[in-house]
């Protein structure tokens, strides 16, 4: 008997394959119309680079309490939408947020190193709050140059935001060290699908994108009493890859799948600390990488 039940398994889910993938849908049926997208993402972001900010009271500062690196993102929740209108016109965009914090204690006052300064009155407690705000977006041309591969190119759109600030949070009124690093980025951007079916209508899709972008780079440094701005252009790559595969259910189509998403010649707000300086007001944008990536769960839906 435990043998027959065994025996039985593959047969079930063969058939449960059968049944679902073998549902004709309308992307099966007919060349697209109207392709809708939307997509909930899960994923992690490359760390910011090791930087030593807090150290304790001995100079010139002693031994470090806590690194830029301790300050890291461990879970970024996104969304997407997507729109293909008549194989012709493609629109996309995607936001995530998130926001962390982290205490550092002292057994004596500490020194916070930001932008050449250090605290006149120091404090044994600060709190570290990184927030980082990412969102893209593109309207391009699409062509369907096969009845599984499309094309697009256009403009894109992107913007990194981000804020790295350390307070004292027993201070009656909120004091400390303020910055933030804005990345507004406009350029040219390509993209391509491609569609694998493999079982009656389940399927995978997968696209590729990239694109060159003029970064108009700013960063805001703000001690209370002492505050400046310095801005640059620089060049920036934003490319992306996805697979999923796409399970039929009227009346629309569900997606389980990965995404990448690559980000180069940005600035981010911990690493910008070392780069500037309050007093000369000199210094220069320190530009880097990000790299996104995690699960996708989605809908999709074409007519």
């Amino acid at each position: 008997m435990d043998g027959m039940n065994y025996a039985a398994r593959p047969s079930l889910l063969l058939w449960m394959a059968v049944l679902i993938c073998g549902h004709t849908s309308a992307y099966a049926q007919e060349s697209n119309n109207i392709r809708l997208v939307a997509d909930a993402l899960v994923m992690t972001r490359s760390e910011v680079a090791s930087q030593p900010i807090i150290y304790d009271v001995a100079m010139p500062f002693g031994n470090p309490l806590l690194d830029a690196s301790d300050v890291n993102f461990d879970t970024i929740w996104a969304g997407r939408i997507e729109a293909t209108l008549h194989d012709v016109m493609h629109l996309g965009f995607l936001q995530t947020e998130t926001a962390i914090a982290q205490e550092t204690r002292s057994a004596s006052p500490a020194n916070v190193l930001f932008f050449g300064a250090i605290d006149a009155s120091p404090v044994d407690t600060y709190t570290a709050r990184y927030n980082s705000e990412f969102w893209n977006g593109d309207v391009s041309v699409a062509n369907r140059i096969h009845p599984n591969v499309g094309v697009w190119a256009g403009v894109g759109f992107a913007e990194l935001d981000e804020s790295f600030d350390f307070v004292d949070p027993l201070a009656a009124v909120t004091t400390g060290f303020f910055s933030d690093t804005k990345n507004k980025m406009i350029g040219f951007h390509v993209g391509s699908d491609i569609v694998i079916r493999s079982k009656g209508s389940c399927r995978f899709e997968g696209g590729i994108n990239g694109g060159i972008y003029n970064n108009d780079i700013e960063v805001f440094a703000d001690t209370r009493t002492i505050d400046r701005r310095w801005s640059q252009d620089e060049t920036a790559f934003i490319g992306g890859a996805n697979i999923a595969w796409v399970i039929p259910f009227w009346p629309v189509d569900f997606r389980i799948g990965y995404q990448a998403i690559f980000l180069t010649g940005v600035a981010l707000a911990p690493d910008q600390s070392a780069s500037f300086n309050l007093f000369t007001n000199a210094g220069t944008a320190n530009v880097g990488d990000v790299v996104y990536h995690g699960g996708i769960l989605g809908i999709e839906f074409v007519r």
